[in-house]
């Protein structure tokens, strides 16, 4: 029995993951997002962030010693309206798949002055073929 449940979970996972893409985030419980991406190695995968350093927070990669099938390979901020001071961004972070096999990147958004004081959490789920 715990065999199926373990195969149809399995499927599930893989057929809910979209190729390069994003999937619609799941949100849990407590107001944290998860996201799935299925890349190719060597491939790149961009994940978007909407920040606003002026209000004295940021996004963090929490669990960047841990990840070993992608890397960060680049991180861009976009002011969404330069005229307006205080207006927020989008931070643009690429990683790009390293290894087969499949990883969680952690991301918690942080007051920058504790970064221990987690407000928001986005988990997304990376698997390489």
């Amino acid at each position: 029995m715990n065999k199926y449940i373990a195969i149809i979970g399995g499927l599930l996972f893989l057929f809910g993951c979209k190729t390069a893409k994003e999937s619609p985030p799941i949100t849990e419980k407590n107001g944290n997002t998860q996201d799935c991406y299925t890349i190719k190695k060597g491939d790149c995968v961009e994940l978007s962030f909407i920040a606003n350093a002026s209000l004295g927070m940021a996004w963090y990669w929490k669990n960047k010693e841990q990840v070993t099938v992608v890397d960060s390979s680049n991180v861009r901020y976009f002011q969404e309206n330069p005229e307006l001071i205080g207006s927020s961004s989008t931070l643009c972070w690429t990683f790009c798949a390293k290894h087969s096999g499949t990883d969680t990147l952690v991301f918690e958004f942080c007051p920058i002055y504790d970064q221990q004081k987690m407000i928001k959490q986005r988990k997304v789920v990376v698997s390489v073929q």
